[in-house]
């Protein structure tokens, strides 16, 4: 049952993200050169795109109906599995989600995730929309297609895909959900989210966050600013320079060849900014993980530092006297051996100084990872014994099975 739900829900996201290609797509085939702000002249309607994308949105509604109905029918084989273990071992230790008897009813997010997937441009529908707007001291209104903001919306599909792909890792089969169950929190897409990030950080990051947020990011800022070309004079025909612009908004640099004129591009610019200082700031934390020292490697770093320092201060107070006994005392290259020495000394004593406090540093995370695993490793001995304490009264209730069965034979 595990299995069908989460290839349902990735037969889901792969028809969904098929109707995202093909709106796309769509979009270009129909967007028309002669189109500007006041009017939504259009290209010669196809419809075939739009049909196609009808169909495989209704192909991945009916495999998340599908996913949702194995989905519970494995929870509640799970309750009443949990709840036959539970008599026999006396443990109870089930999951949150299924520590009650399931009922059917409507779940809010079942109906956002259908509502999700309603949203992509229908077939023979003509409606426009006019959004104010002032330009150069007077009230200007903009002229969109009911489609062309259906499309914009269309880029949450995503989210359905790498939903269904959180599914396959480790951290989402029964395995970790029994682990999840005991440590009392929720085995979710969130929760596999952090695992791999913690595992893989740079890559998921640039992978799973960066590169879709530009592109997506890009493609619905296109799709408001395309039509105002005539009066911005900036060219977004070509799709890689609104990606361009959203680009330089989320690395904080802001060229300013490129920038937003409407209201609805102005509001993505702003998103855009506040995602990018925030995938900025986890791909510097990562960096910064990536570059620290091993505990091995801290302490050959300690003792280059000191190797050196000490052997300056000692090569130069080698000098120093040299030239004490051999020129005296008041000599000009002596006095100059004797600033050089006190200025090693000064330096050994500030390395040093350093170093200590580096290493204090270091032992306090090190005491801290101690007593972090001293309760990793006083769990795991909690678990091993209620583990034990299973298995015997697992056989001890087969004894008692096997011997009423004996008896009853026998009689």
């Amino acid at each position: 049952m595990f299995n069908r739900w989460r290839n349902c829900e990735l037969g889901c996201a792969i028809f969904a993200n098929i109707g995202t290609i093909t709106a796309i797509v769509d979009y270009e085939q129909n967007y028309s050169p002669y189109r500007t702000y006041n009017n939504c002249h259009e290209n010669s309607q196809i419809m075939a795109y739009k049909a196609i994308t009808l169909i495989v949105t209704f192909m991945a509604i009916l495999f998340l109906v599908m996913k949702h109905h194995h989905k519970g029918i494995w929870i509640i084989y799970l309750y009443e599995t949990e709840k036959k273990l539970n008599k026999i071992s006396g443990m109870y230790y089930m999951s949150k989600y299924i520590k009650k008897q399931p009922k059917k009813y409507i779940n809010w997010m079942r109906v956002l995730e259908v509502i999700l997937l309603l949203i992509f441009p229908y077939p023979y529908i003509d409606l426009y929309v006019y959004v104010p707007f002032r330009w150069d001291y007077q009230i200007l209104y903009i002229c969109y297609t009911v489609n062309e903001l259906l499309f914009v919306f269309i880029f949450i599909r995503l989210l359905f895909l790498f939903k269904a792909l959180a599914n396959y890792t480790i951290y989402e089969n029964h395995i970790a959900r029994r682990f999840c169950a005991f440590y009392g929190t929720r085995s979710n897409v969130l929760f596999s989210f952090r695992c791999i990030l913690a595992q893989y950080s740079l890559p998921i990051i640039v992978t799973f966050l960066a590169i879709p947020s530009i592109l997506i990011l890009g493609l619905m800022l296109r799709v408001f600013e395309r039509p105002l070309e005539s009066l911005s004079g900036q060219d977004y025909q070509d799709p890689l320079n609104p990606i361009w612009l959203v680009f330089i908004t989320m690395s904080t640099i802001g060229f300013g060849d490129y920038y937003p004129i409407s209201y609805h591009g102005r509001a993505i610019a702003v998103i855009s900014y506040i995602i990018g200082a925030f995938i900025l700031t986890m791909i510097i934390v990562s960096l910064e993980r990536q570059t620290d020292l091993s505990p091995n490697q801290f302490k050959v770093f300690t003792n280059i530092h000191k190797t050196k320092a000490a052997a300056t201060s000692v090569c130069s107070a080698f000098e120093y006297f040299y030239f004490r006994k051999m020129r005296g005392k008041s000599d000009f290259l002596t006095l100059k051996k004797k600033q050089e020495l006190y200025r090693n000394v000064q330096w050994f004593k500030k390395t040093k100084e350093e170093l200590i406090e580096l290493n204090t540093q270091k032992e306090n995370e090190v005491i801290e990872l101690n007593q972090t695993m001293q309760k990793i490793d006083s769990k795991i001995k909690r678990l091993s014994w209620i583990l034990e304490s299973m298995t015997e009264n697992i056989y001890s209730q087969s004894l008692i099975i096997n011997s009423d069965a004996s008896m009853s034979i026998n009689f």
